[in-house]
């Protein structure tokens, strides 16, 4: 099983999570996409 069946999916996950990342006010400074996860190192924007 993967995380994303195909390319389209995983397009749209990237726009998710910029939109998210906006909405919360966080910065991701990096992810990794594995076969079955995907790890990511965020942290929040001081404001």
């Amino acid at each position: 099983m993967q995380v994303f069946d195909d390319r389209e999916d995983y397009e749209y996950f990237l726009e998710l999570l910029e939109k998210a990342s906006k909405r919360e006010n966080v910065k991701i400074h990096a992810y990794c996409r594995i076969s079955k996860e995907v790890n990511s190192l965020i942290s929040r924007l001081m404001q």
